[in-house]
């Protein structure tokens, strides 16, 4: 699961109470989300749960019809015979029934939240993946620029030195391999803008902000606050299912009770008499021990797995958090990507002096452009660790920026 932020979905779900649609033009990161959470199509399908909910417990707590026999002989003594009868359930059934159905509500609602929240963690992701992906095509259309600058030059004169040749073809290759670089930057933007599209139900304009760039100081989680996670509450209310089909399975142990009044009349007596018709089941062949065995065995299973995912959650925190705490701290002593762009620059500088081979301008292109990916690769994974990290410790003192 995804995944991030109740504490920011919350916030979002609160501000999208005060617009009825997306902006004309999304100013902000915040701003787009705050969209996503009103109009994702899979968020919109979940406006249905209340009135299923209402439904589920209204289905649990009906009472069963009475049940009405009438007989009448046609031949010899003319007589007629109503019962109407009402079934009484005992044993609790129709609480327990209720129960199982609050339950599977909570369950279902934990789910939703859950849902939700990984929403809201791809969106963040598909954001910040955006930032990266204009960011390096940017890149690669000023290196082209300033290659083609170069090999124009070199076109233009009468005849090249050996060298000069050399760097004319150097420079041409490049710009193939260059090539073919963009048309990958541009599928995989399509990809990424096709996906925040669907999700805040609208093209996106040009004027539009809506990548997410990183942080110039991440911050820190120490304290995990275990109790509050949709996991252990998606947990619990699968446990709390289970302990109220257990209640179920024992009530139907229990017989049911049928009483009601009951109508007799003779033809030709003219006789009318008036009772009580009664009836149980006697729970003589059947008291339910199967069902009941397997529901017991089924909330045993429950409540063992929501300590394993207690204990899951525990391992995993410390291990995401000394991850993310490696991941920023090489981020914060990083190049930012303006300072790898202004070292190209300085690069293209010392070679069009004459300083530098053409061997070593294409190289500080290769290599500047590898660190950029990387640290869009990291950039990216401590933003996964810090939505993680901040659902999991419910951290209240980060704001998506």
């Amino acid at each position: 699961m995804n995944k991030v932020l109740v504490i920011i979905f919350f916030a979002l779900v609160f501000e999208t109470t005060l617009a009825s649609s997306c902006p004309e033009v999304l100013k902000s990161s915040r701003e787009a989300l705050v969209c996503i959470v009103k109009n994702h199509p899979e968020l919109k399908v979940l406006e249905t749960r209340a009135t299923e909910f209402e439904a589920r417990k209204s289905l649990a707590s009906q009472l069963p019809n009475p049940e009405l026999d009438a007989k009448t002989n046609l031949s010899g003594e003319k007589k007629v015979e109503i019962d109407l009868v009402q079934k009484l359930e005992l044993g609790g059934k129709r609480s327990a029934r209720i129960e199982v159905a609050k339950s599977e509500n909570e369950t279902i609602s934990a789910e939703d939240e859950i849902t939700r929240v990984q929403i809201l963690t791809d969106s963040i992701e598909a954001l910040a993946r955006l930032h990266h992906l204009r960011e390096q095509e940017q890149i690669l259309i000023e290196t082209t620029s300033a290659i083609e600058k170069i090999t124009s030059v070199l076109k233009r004169k009468v005849a090249l030195p050996p060298d000069q040749k050399a760097s004319l073809r150097l420079f041409t290759l490049y710009l193939g391999t260059i090539d073919f670089k963009k048309m990958e930057l541009e599928k995989d933007i399509q990809k990424v803008t096709k996906a925040i599209e669907f999700s805040i139900g609208r093209p996106i304009k040009a004027s539009d902000k809506l990548g997410l760039a990183p942080l110039d100081k991440w911050p820190k989680f120490d304290v995990l606050n275990i109790e509050n996670l949709l996991e252990i509450r998606l947990a619990k209310a699968q446990q709390k299912f289970a302990q109220a089909e257990s209640s179920l399975a024992n009530s139907e142990s229990w017989p049911d009770f049928k009483i009601g009044p009951s109508y007799e009349h003779e033809s030709e007596s003219k006789e009318t008499s008036w009772g009580i018709k009664a009836g149980v089941t006697i729970p003589l062949w059947n008291q339910n021990q199967g069902g009941r065995n397997l529901a017991q065995a089924k909330l045993n299973a429950k409540k063992l797995t929501t300590e394993a995912i207690k204990k899951r959650i525990q391992q995993d925190f410390e291990i995401l958090r000394a991850s993310y705490h490696k991941v920023v701290q090489k981020l914060e002593k990083n190049l930012k990507s303006e300072l790898i762009v202004n070292s190209i620059k300085e690069s293209e500088s010392s070679f069009s002096r004459g300083l530098i081979p053409p061997t070593s301008l294409i190289e500080t292109y290769r290599s500047s452009m590898e660190l950029v990916e990387q640290t869009h690769h990291a950039e990216l994974s401590a933003w996964q660790m810090w939505v993680r990290l901040q659902y999991l410790t419910n951290s209240s003192s980060v704001e998506l920026p």
